[in-house]
């Protein structure tokens, strides 16, 4: 078996994981983490705001519809987008979303997010056949 600290080559770094929660209106709750790494915002900046304003005009209703769309989701589902700092900054990331009920009962979906280091291919993965 092979090992490799995590962030010491490679497309990640080690210390940007970004954990963003959020409610049924794509608005996030709470966030955690690196969030100027990956958004360009504070936390009091971003908590309260539709997720989609952080992300690129291009990938904004796709990912407004996994956020919000129905029915549960038995596993989490890997996603690559593009986040848009205020600057104008595009930074892709590799997230993770997991769709969950609070203890109030509500359903949300927390994103872990970990940017691609500046060094990183940006670009989309490439689907099968494509």
């Amino acid at each position: 078996m092979a090992t490799e600290e995590v962030g010491a080559s490679g497309p990640w770094k080690a210390s940007s994981w970004v954990v963003i929660s959020v409610g049924p209106e794509a608005r996030a709750r709470t966030a955690e983490g690196d969030l100027a790494a990956l958004t360009g915002r504070t936390r009091d900046d971003l908590v309260g705001r539709q997720l989609a304003d952080c992300l690129h005009p291009d990938d904004a209703a796709q990912a407004a519809l996994l956020l919000t769309g129905p029915g549960p989701r038995p596993r989490p589902l890997r996603v690559t987008n593009r986040f848009v700092h205020p600057d104008g900054t595009e930074v892709w990331a590799e997230s993770v979303l997991i769709r969950r009920s609070t203890v109030d009962g509500d359903d949300e979906v927390v994103l872990v997010a970990m940017p691609r280091a500046a060094t990183a291919t940006c670009a989309p993965p490439v689907e099968p056949g494509g």
